[in-house]
């Protein structure tokens, strides 16, 4: 994968002192496991410690930290094995997610995982673990709180593009792209591919200087390249972490055709970005919905784009960036 750039009162004496501004991070770090990218040993075994007795998991999960100076925004999930929950803190407005699932839940595994591979990424454009817990009850809920990153790409291109000038409606997008492709940079660097990569795992937030942060997300099917190779080279084929790395986990309409035949790299994550960047040209309105790679033209797409899509849409996996 190529990074590609782009120019881009004071208290007196006698009256009483404000209280500290709170912090809900800060507050979670002292509460919650604090992530320590050094210790991956714990990750790899397996090794999540306990904060929380099987007497408190019945409370609401933020008051377990942050008590009455936190409310809940809005559930993005729900049900009897997982949570995905939006919290925003009454003082300051700063937001933060809780991502938990139960022990005996067939997604506890992607949770641990999840877990695992966030632990290894330093990069602006990938969602920030600040903590995770487990609980010795019989649910055995694993929880992770991360980074808000704003709403997914395609819901935010859909209100955008509707209310925007093409132009700058343009340059956003490519803007978006880029930053996207730096956080596959980012990962493939720590050899790890994503295999997941798509727009509703894609997360945009407008800042306060007009600028748009973009963040990957859902890390769950995350897998070590190396580590994928090592035991499929092994003929540990039942093995359950190369079953499920060979196996056509992610979207259907982001997979490369290689996924197909178990043997595959980091490459996957190259193709689901041309996907990506093609389907939103065509959300917001460039290329017509039905309109095939070899059929777009550089007056739908800028050519420095398209060229680069087309190269990432290769069939060969060696002829991608």
């Amino acid at each position: 994968t190529k990074n590609y750039t782009m120019e881009e009162s004071l208290a007196s004496s006698d009256i009483m002192e404000e209280p500290e501004p709170y912090d809900p991070i800060e507050d979670i770090k002292t509460k919650f496991v604090t992530i320590n990218p050094e210790d991956k040993m714990a990750f790899e075994n397996r090794k999540i410690t306990t904060m929380f007795g099987t007497d408190t998991i019945q409370y609401k999960w933020l008051d377990l930290t942050c008590g009455t100076k936190v409310e809940e925004v809005k559930r993005f999930g729900h049900g009897g094995y997982s949570d995905v929950i939006l919290y925003r803190c009454k003082k300051d407005g700063k937001m933060f997610i809780v991502k938990k699932n139960c022990k005996n839940s067939n997604s506890d595994g992607d949770t641990v995982n999840e877990i695992r591979q966030m632990t290894k990424i330093e990069s602006d454009y990938v969602i920030r673990c600040y903590g995770y817990s487990q609980t010795d009850d019989e649910k055995g809920t694993v929880a992770i709180v991360m980074e808000y990153g704003g709403i997914q790409l395609d819901e935010f291109l859909r209100t955008f593009a509707k209310n925007t000038k093409l132009n700058i409606v343009r340059a956003v997008l490519e803007t978006i792209l880029v930053k996207i492709a730096n956080g596959l940079v980012d990962i493939h660097k720590e050899g790890l591919m994503h295999r997941d990569i798509k727009e509703a795992n894609i997360y945009v937030k407008k800042m306060d200087d007009g600028t748009y942060q973009v963040k990957i997300g859902d890390f769950g099917i995350t897998r070590s390249v190396k580590e994928f190779h090592n035991l499929a080279g092994q003929g540990a084929l039942e093995d359950l972490a190369v079953t499920m790395a060979m196996t056509k986990i992610g979207t259907a309409f982001y997979m490369a055709p290689e996924i197909n035949f178990g043997d595959y790299d980091e490459k996957v994550d190259c193709f689901a970005w041309g996907q990506v960047a093609l389907n939103c040209h065509k959300i917001c309105g460039f290329v017509g919905p039905k309109t095939l790679i070899d059929k777009v033209t550089d007056s739908e797409i800028s050519a420095p784009f398209l060229s680069v899509i087309k190269d990432a849409l290769q069939q060969d996996a060696d002829l991608r960036p």
